[in-house]
């Protein structure tokens, strides 16, 4: 007699979300594909899906008086926005097919050094409202708390990148699965994420979540969680090989071959936070709250 696989369910408070075998990839709901969107130079190019940049994501922040009303902000990475002199030109999904929107570019939050970029908009009506709320973001004390570390299964959500394809009635995004080599420590401020994929996904958001330890459950039911948003891909690690000729053995003097580790780095969650909670996007939030009286409150 077969012995039954043991089964793993993830957890988000008391609710089940989706059930897995315990080796086997996850089923991952539809709606993370939602939140992206496709970045060109220019909307004749988005409209011919010619010419695809990079991609960016839906954040939405919830308000502090009103939590219900939520703000949202459109981030990508900073260095995509380097290719453009001024509009930045995205494709979002609709109803009926996609639609591309125009972002100024002075428009953007930019942080060079974290390579974020930030800017508020609104979605006119006929696009669905699909967006990472800040709720899910994790936060630095959740590698201790959760048990996050190296190991840990992610999923990114980017598209094809090929020459050849051309996505032209919908944005099609796809999902890489990988997993954490190295947590964000000392030095080294990114996450270092084997996600066995090339160059060209800069600005898709990363997911980790909940799965057995290969020495056993390292977490209580209680601690499972829905996958989290881990962070923004801003690239992939390369390395430099000097070209030898076969025949002499020597090395090139100035010429030399670009390799990809196909290991990505991802920004923390909790630094996109940040820039969302600067005084200028906070006050404007705050702002938009009190423009109308609230309800009152009963006490109990």
């Amino acid at each position: 007699m077969v012995a039954p696989k043991p089964q793993v369910f993830i957890r988000t408070g008391n609710k089940r979300l989706f059930r897995r075998d315990e080796f086997d990839m996850p089923y991952v709901p539809d709606f993370y594909r939602g939140c992206v969107g496709f970045i060109y130079g220019s909307a004749r190019k988005a409209k011919a899906d010619s010419g695809f940049l990079a991609m960016g994501f839906v954040v939405s922040v919830p308000g502090t008086l009103r939590p219900l009303n939520r703000s949202l902000y459109f981030v990508t990475c900073n260095h995509v926005l380097d290719v453009f002199r001024r509009d930045v030109v995205v494709r979002f999904n609709t109803r009926t097919g996609c639609d591309s929107l125009s972002f100024a570019k002075n428009s953007f939050i930019r942080k060079k050094l974290l390579d974020i970029a930030v800017a508020p908009f609104k979605l006119p009506s006929g696009f669905p409202i699909v967006h990472i709320g800040t709720e899910t973001f994790i936060k630095s004390a959740d590698l201790y708390d959760r048990s996050i570390g190296a190991g840990d299964d992610v999923f990114m959500v980017s598209r094809v990148v090929l020459e050849t394809v051309r996505y032209k009635q919908r944005n099609i995004a796809m999902l890489r699965f990988g997993n954490i080599a190295l947590v964000p420590q000392a030095e080294e401020d990114f996450y270092l994420v084997e996600m066995r994929s090339i160059a060209g996904h800069s600005g898709s958001p990363v997911f980790v979540y909940s799965v057995p330890s290969v020495l056993g459950s390292r977490r209580k039911d209680e601690l499972d969680f829905a996958p989290m948003f881990l962070g923004i891909n801003r690239g992939h690690l390369r390395d430099y090989e000097q070209i030898v000729d076969l025949r002499s053995k020597k090395a090139h003097p100035r010429l030399v071959a670009e390799t990809n580790l196909a290991m990505s780095q991802v920004v923390p969650a909790w630094y996109i936070d940040s820039v969302l909670n600067e005084n200028a996007l906070k006050s404007r939030r705050l702002e938009c709250e009190t423009l109308g009286p609230l309800p009152e409150i009963i006490e109990d």
